[in-house]
């Protein structure tokens, strides 16, 4: 979805900050498909510049079953995913393993691991079925790396490996930094489409910026939890106080806010904050 989004804002860069919706189902498909691809070829541009679809998995547990193209090209990618067989195993049942599959082998097994601060023991998939940190940064960043702080740090000798991306084109918020359990590093907090991935535990939802300045006196920014559809976008207001403190969070989505604009209150607009 995050990808999806940024694609619309670059096709449709709006001077108000609306970002009007695909207006048909071709054109939602399209664009679908271009964003998996986009996930893709950033993935192939961080490895051996081959993405490799996998399809025909009927069953995960056969997973030897499955077939896997061979592409060299951006627009070659793009043409696959827009054709018919390819899309709709893509978008049912074994679709998201398929597309998980295509990431890891796109990076490359032995690569992933190595990505990785224990590649004995990496897992994409860790407790509850959540997926881990590593999957997450293959999609946003290429690469799996294991923490979300910039560059590679030293352990008493054991390398911790984050964020190598000179820019990430996604960003990501997270309600653990608030909790002090990792570090969310300057490269996915300043993502180059002004676009977030908001963790607050058990799920991600979407947060993106109205215009350019995220770090001014005054910030918009919309606000979207794909689990509450039926409520829309919120509009969030941040705005540094004349009085010089500022107000306390309230709830989650506020926590993982003030990890990124510490010197800001927040806003909703008249709705009641997201908890």
């Amino acid at each position: 979805m995050a990808f999806m989004l940024k694609l619309m804002r670059e096709e449709f860069p709006a001077g108000n900050g609306t970002t009007p919706p695909p207006s048909a189902a071709d054109d939602r498909r399209a664009l679908l498909a271009r964003a998996m691809a986009d996930i893709l070829w950033g993935i192939a541009e961080a490895s051996t510049g081959v993405v490799y679809p996998v399809h025909n998995l009927e069953n995960i547990e056969r997973s030897q079953r499955a077939s896997v193209s061979i592409l060299t090209g951006k627009a070659d990618v793009i043409t696959a995913l827009e054709a018919s067989p390819l899309y709709e195993q893509y978008t049912r049942d074994t679709g998201l393993i398929s597309f998980v599959y295509s990431a890891l082998l796109t990076r490359g097994l032995n690569s992933v691991r190595e990505d990785t601060d224990d590649p004995e023991r990496v897992t994409m998939l860790g407790d509850h079925g959540y997926c881990t940190q590593e999957l997450v940064n293959l999609l946003l960043v290429g690469k799996a790396a294991s923490n979300t702080f910039d560059g590679h740090r030293d352990l008493d000798g054991l390398t911790l490996r984050g964020i190598q991306a000179a820019s990430c084109p996604i960003g990501l918020l997270s309600l653990y930094e608030h909790f002090k359990c990792l570090e969310v590093g300057n490269k996915l907090k300043h993502p180059a489409a002004g676009t977030w991935l908001v963790c607050a535990e058990s799920h991600y939802s979407l947060l993106y910026a109205i215009g350019p300045d995220v770090d001014g006196d005054v910030v918009d920014l919309r606000y979207f939890d794909q689990l509450m559809a039926d409520e829309g976008e919120y509009r969030i207001t941040l705005q540094r106080p004349s009085r010089g403190t500022v107000e306390p969070p309230r709830g989650m989505i506020e926590q993982c806010l003030r990890t990124r604009w510490q010197h800001h209150d927040i806003s909703w607009n008249g709705r009641d904050p997201v908890l």
